[in-house]
């Protein structure tokens, strides 16, 4: 218990030197005269350009799904094939299959990945595709992207 109130006491040291700091660095501001402060507002702006420049950086990275489908004859069930072409696994991943049957995978990791069509893909009402008619197009959303990827049957 001792450490858990000497760790409360640093983070409340911690918090109080900083609002000193502000309280500080904002009466040196407000002593300052008029070409001091613009100085301090143009580096102040500098830093905020780089701050924002490197959030732009870290959003627009590649986020795009690198992965490939197809549908093949299998038993006791029709499958669709994954294969996730990237070297890191995808995660949260939702699949409709010809805009009807949905199902939700956790982790698709590198490599193939097969699906029990008849298993695992499910309507609203809980029904299955049915097994005469191929699957035609499987849509892919994870949180970040979505791509539509039409099928062919492969054995």
């Amino acid at each position: 218990m001792a450490e858990s109130s000497s760790s409360g006491s640093r983070a409340r040291d911690a918090f109080l030197s900083l609002v000193s700091l502000v309280r500080r660095a904002k009466a040196d501001y407000d002593s300052e005269g008029r070409f001091a402060k613009l100085r301090i507002q143009i580096v102040a702006l500098f830093a905020l350009n780089l701050v924002a420049a490197g959030v732009v950086a870290f959003a627009s990275r590649d986020l795009t799904l690198r992965l490939d489908a197809w549908w093949q004859i299998g038993f006791p069930s029709n499958l669709i094939v994954v294969q996730n072409l990237s070297d890191r696994p995808v995660r949260d991943v939702t699949m409709v299959l010809d805009g009807r049957y949905t199902a939700h995978v956790a982790v698709l990791k590198p490599g193939s990945n097969g699906l029990e069509i008849e298993k695992e893909f499910l309507d609203a009402k809980k029904f299955a595709p049915l097994k005469d008619e191929p699957p035609k197009l499987l849509e892919i959303q994870t949180v970040d992207a979505r791509i539509r990827l039409p099928l062919a049957k492969r054995n």
